[in-house]
């Protein structure tokens, strides 16, 4: 392996380590998918599994690891022996798609939290849609740095941080334990 196809290999390692990396639509741009078939030994299937569930990476699904494991391996078979293919077209369209499906997902997240939101207060239930806020910002909190959690931050902050302001405190002379809710 040349130096330069070495150096590039680990310029995709390292980029390859960001979590929106991990996502690998199975659709182009124009809606296109191709079923692929294969088989696999009882093993592999439990350590696909084993990955999924973990949660340590951001596959939703074994379909979700498998199509991140091609592209990296024929993006390590291209540094290897490199090939006329469209790879480098492939990649610039994944870019594309994976910002859409990013800004899809937000713009759902989003429209399904304002309703919730919006029931528990016309329901008078103001407590419930501060929990919800505020299990959504930890949620939140725990995604990794970078653009998508600053955008979710401001826009849920932005919209609801009334909410968070009007709360009432907890006071340790307030607590008394015959009180019932």
């Amino acid at each position: 392996m040349t130096e330069s196809n070495n150096r590039e290999s680990n310029v995709y390692e390292i980029q390859s380590l960001d979590p929106n990396s991990f996502r690998v639509p199975a659709k182009d741009a124009k809606g296109h998918d191709e079923r692929v078939w294969i088989r696999v030994q009882p093993g592999h299937a439990q350590a696909m599994e084993a990955f999924v569930q973990s949660k340590k990476f951001p596959y939703r699904s074994i379909p979700d690891l498998i199509r991140h494991a091609i592209l990296r391996h024929l993006h390590w078979l291209n540094s290897v022996g490199p090939v006329k293919s469209v790879t480098g077209a492939v990649d610039a369209m994944l870019s594309i798609l994976r910002e859409d499906e990013f800004m899809s997902e937000f713009k759902q997240v989003l429209e399904t939290l304002d309703a919730r939101i919006y029931s528990h207060i016309n329901q008078g239930e103001e407590s419930q849609a501060r929990r919800l806020v505020l299990e959504m910002l930890r949620h939140i909190k725990n995604m990794p740095a970078g653009f998508w959690r600053t955008k979710y931050l401001k826009n849920i902050e932005g919209k609801y941080g009334h909410l968070l302001k009007d709360m009432p405190k907890a006071s340790i002379l307030s607590f008394d334990s015959s009180e019932e809710e």
